[in-house]
């Protein structure tokens, strides 16, 4: 969302530019451009029923099982629609709100009767940790950095820290952002690079990647993305690199949707054999479907 509000923004100039009053016309296209959220709360907030949760997850079973858990961690509430019947104001109120007595935003007077006689139809909205990822465009940040955490977990130095979106700058001013910054035991950093889309990546990305890579002393880079290992653009896979002065490693949703990510940092993979254009892609990769049953099936195995 703050991509595409920059960009909205830089698109904003040039119609504005075309107007008779150009600074007031810019005005209000910011205006409109910062009102705009993929998240609103309040009563614009969208809400979903379990059977629609439960089409996506592909499985009832499954979906009541991670409804669960999201309703724990808090990424989902839990509440019901309300309508006054003196000014007829509607409301959706989380269950925590759903006391003896429920008083309406519209006339400020007690609900004599806010729920149906037969039955009280629940539905969910997104909590507000979940709806500011979505908001702040960190869901892949978040994705990337769990990941990392399971890949490295399991080496002879441990994960201390795991810092989205962290500035630096050297002695001449000359600044560089990492889009996630690994902090190890002994002190190292790593620098990950995030994208929604491979095709994001660009030049200047993998030459401040190599630099800041250089900065911190640590001859490995990553750059992750959203897309799956088969539908890699071919900038994102040539990026990959093994030898010289900086090893660049690539982070895919195969590795970010996968349960127990098993992507090797000081391995080959994926190394320049597989990653130049037209080639093959290693045989870790599936459809995104695949990595959907596959959820559904953990969650009726395993415990969150």
């Amino acid at each position: 969302m703050s991509w595409w509000k920059k960009r909205a923004t830089e698109q904003a100039k040039v119609v504005a530019a075309a107007q008779s009053n150009p600074e007031e016309a810019l005005a209000e296209l910011k205006c409109l451009i910062e009102n705009v959220s993929v998240s609103h709360g309040g009563e614009s907030a969208a809400t979903l029923v379990f059977g629609e949760l439960s089409r996506a997850i592909g499985n009832k079973k499954a979906a009541k099982v991670w409804l669960r858990w999201a309703e724990e961690k808090s990424l989902l509430l839990r509440g019901t629609s309300i309508k006054c019947q003196r000014c007829q104001r509607e409301a959706w109120r989380p269950v925590s709100e759903l006391g003896t007595s429920i008083i309406c935003d519209g006339c400020a007077r007690p609900l004599s009767h806010p729920f149906e006689p037969t039955s009280l139809p629940f539905s969910y909205r997104l909590g507000e940790s979940l709806r500011r990822a979505i908001e702040m465009d960190s869901i892949y940040h978040l994705l990337v950095m769990r990941a990392i955490r399971v890949i490295l977990e399991s080496g002879v130095e441990k994960v201390v820290g795991l810092h989205p979106g962290v500035d630096f700058r050297n002695e001449d001013g000359e600044q560089l952002e990492a889009d996630v910054l690994v902090a190890m035991e002994g002190g190292d950093l790593l620098a990950c690079e995030v994208k929604h889309r491979s095709t994001g990546l660009k030049a200047t990305d993998i030459e401040h990647s190599d630099r800041l890579a250089r900065w911190l002393g640590n001859p490995t880079v990553l750059f992750a993305c959203g897309d799956t290992d088969q539908e890699l653009a071919p900038i994102f896979t040539s990026a990959a690199t093994v030898g010289g002065d900086v090893w660049r490693r690539l982070l895919t949703a195969d590795d970010w949707l996968a349960p127990n990510p098993n992507l090797n940092l000081n391995g080959r993979y994926p190394g320049p054999d597989v990653c130049q254009p037209g080639a093959d892609v290693p045989p870790r990769s599936k459809l995104a479907g695949d990595h959907e049953a596959k959820f559904a099936d953990l969650l009726l195995t395993e415990s969150l």
